[in-house]
């Protein structure tokens, strides 16, 4: 479980389940306006992009 948490009251925003457990570091940024996450979860990097991040094509970037 992915907890996002008002850093300012301590109060949890949002719970987002994740696909499996990570004990690994994550790293979370902001594009135009919008917040993704991706973090380590077993052998695989799960992305995810928080509500109203628009999924675009990388271009096989």
């Amino acid at each position: 479980m992915l907890y996002a948490i008002n850093k300012e009251t301590g109060e949890i925003m949002e719970q987002i389940e994740a696909p499996a457990r990570s004990s690994y570091g994550m790293s979370s940024w902001v594009h135009d306006g919008h917040q993704y996450i991706i973090l380590q979860t077993g052998s695989t990097l799960t992305a995810m992009a928080l509500p109203g991040a628009q999924a675009q094509s990388s271009g096989g970037h």
